[in-house]
């Protein structure tokens, strides 16, 4: 909480005043602006799960390491672990159930072959979640491109990966 409440003092004047500065500052100021959130988030959960464990409740720990990742999936799976657990459980796994996908996956395997089946059953199951992380986030555009915008990484992600 300590380095993230000092980097919000530089991030928050370049954001403010972004056209005073040049390219390299902005660009500094984002690598602190994510540096900062990381060090928010996880501090608070480090207090959350340590006020828990005072009072004997056991929380599940919500960030492991993300920025280690190797690639975009690892670092949805590592950073805010209990969200991305709860979107798994009652959007992602439901959406892959679903008769709609099972359509799709018929109708794919039979007409379009195994990557593009593949490809539409990711992106008809991570479409709703990354739509609904989003508006998690709140009701605003912004929000809402910014979960369409993972989607679309991740999408482009599991193009890249070899079907087996």
């Amino acid at each position: 909480m300590v380095i993230a409440d000092r980097l919000n003092i530089l991030v928050a004047s370049v954001f403010d005043n972004y056209e005073s500065y040049s390219g390299a500052v902005v660009a500094a100021s984002a690598i602190a602006y994510t540096i900062q959130l990381y060090m928010e988030f996880s501090g608070c959960m480090d207090i959350i799960i340590g006020s828990g464990r005072m009072f004997g409740i056991s929380l599940p720990e919500n960030f492991r390491q993300p920025f280690l990742s190797k690639n975009a999936a690892e670092f949805w799976r590592r950073w805010h672990i209990t969200l991305g657990a709860w979107f798994k459980t009652y959007i992602f796994y439901p959406v892959s159930v679903s008769r709609m996908v099972k359509k799709w996956n018929r109708f794919g395997r039979k007409h379009l072959g195994k990557y593009l089946t593949k490809m539409g059953v990711t992106a008809l199951c991570l479409f709703p979640v990354w739509l609904c992380n989003g508006l998690w986030h709140g009701p605003r555009w912004s929000y809402i491109f910014y979960g369409m915008y993972y989607f679309v990484m991740l999408l482009c992600s599991a193009a890249l990966e070899p079907v087996q």
